[in-house]
């Protein structure tokens, strides 16, 4: 019984009480702040959809060898530090290469279709394939629009 008398006169003293008051606030403003970035997302217009221009014009980068020009186009590079990127632009080299040795080098590319996901804010561009050895396969990219302007994710 006497535990019980101590915990309440502790739990009701003042010090205590603005410590859960504050804690409680704290709580509060961060589910307020967090709802409204949310709200404040959903609110912003629908970006256009990326082009067929815009899509066929980072492909061709990749087609004509301009891996530093690719990777500056996507967003995920943006900020990396240049050893970095530079193993990225090292990487869509060998993954060229390895697709013209296997099969001759690309003779056609065509945008097949673009889906739109995040409120527009995201895209699968699907493109069409065709290579010296008339095989074909459909490859996806996955854009991102970011600071108005579309770059591959």
């Amino acid at each position: 019984m006497e535990l019980f008398r101590y915990a309440n006169q502790h739990f009701h003293s003042s010090k205590i009480r603005r410590t859960i008051e504050l804690l409680l606030a704290t709580f509060l403003l961060t589910i307020t702040v967090a709802c409204n970035k949310k709200n404040s997302h959903e609110n912003r217009p629908t970006p256009p959809p990326p082009t067929t221009e815009e899509v066929m014009a980072l492909y061709d980068l990749y087609r004509q060898g301009n891996y530093q020009a690719c990777v500056e186009a996507m967003a995920s590079c943006e900020g990396k530090p240049a050893t970095y990127r530079k193993e990225m632009e090292w990487m869509l080299k060998q993954h060229a290469d390895n697709k013209k040795k296997e099969t001759g080098g690309i003779t056609q590319a065509t945008l097949s279709r673009i889906t739109l996901h995040d409120n527009g804010n995201m895209a699968n561009v699907f493109l069409n394939i065709t290579y010296k050895d008339n095989t074909t396969e459909e490859i996806i990219w996955q854009m991102v629009y970011v600071h108005d302007k579309w770059y591959l994710r």
